[in-house]
């Protein structure tokens, strides 16, 4: 019987100990950047998310204030989806419309309204405590009272 000595049969096949090592290091950094785009990912989503939500509430709440006789109410509160929100207008400027009546009677008689320009604010409450602020300007108008 021949003895055949050991170091010969190493290179028969298998990985060595280093192989497999960087070869773990290499896959354990694949699965790693992976994770992290993934993260990245779902948290841009959930950040995108939320801004849909506050601007489909805004636009919610901006049609529900523009209902407001803004001349006699000048703020007010509520909930939306994520909490509270409050919102006031300013009056900037305020005048009366000219309009005169048609022959066929379909026009508004002179000075009969006033129509007035305001600053509207919007603000948002967040869970964490902040806020969202909105601003924008609308045109209101009420039926004059001194009749003129």
């Amino acid at each position: 019987m021949r003895l055949v000595p050991r170091h010969t049969l190493r290179g028969s096949g298998g990985f060595t100990l280093i192989e497999l090592v960087v070869a773990m290091a290499i896959v354990a950094t694949v699965i790693a950047t992976a994770a992290m785009a993934a993260r990245l990912a779902a948290d841009r989503l959930e950040r995108a998310e939320g801004l849909l939500e506050r601007q489909r509430a805004v636009l919610s709440l901006k049609d529900r204030i523009a209902l407001e006789p803004l001349f006699t109410v000048h703020s007010g509160e509520g909930r939306w989806a994520r909490g509270p929100y409050r919102w006031q207008a300013k009056l900037l400027e305020s005048g009366s419309e000219r309009r005169h009546a048609d022959a066929e009677g379909g026009g508004a008689a002179a000075g009969l309204f006033e129509v007035g320009l305001f600053q509207l604010t919007l603000t948002l409450q967040r869970a964490d405590g902040g806020e969202y602020r909105y601003g924008w300007r609308a045109v209101n108008y009420r039926l004059r009272e001194d009749g003129r």
